[in-house]
């Protein structure tokens, strides 16, 4: 299947390839961050971030909370 036809079937049904990369990034990082043991930036790292910055500002604006927020209300 080529890439444009995975797009237009993604697009069909609502979604594309990257809102469907950030939905299992964020699940894993929720899984992850229930996990004391793991750093914020071992998370972002894990997920696919270089930078604990940048995976900080996307979860806030999946989530509404920072990180250590949605740790704490854990």
């Amino acid at each position: 299947m080529s890439e444009r036809t995975i797009k237009r079937h993604l697009q069909a049904q609502g979604t594309s390839f990257l809102q469907i990369l950030n939905e299992v990034r964020f699940t894993e990082a929720k899984k992850l961050l229930l996990q004391k043991q793991y750093k914020i930036q071992e998370v972002a790292n894990l997920i696919g971030y270089e930078e604990a910055t940048n995976f900080v500002r996307a979860f806030k604006k999946q989530f509404g909370l920072t990180p250590n927020q949605f740790r704490q209300n854990q």
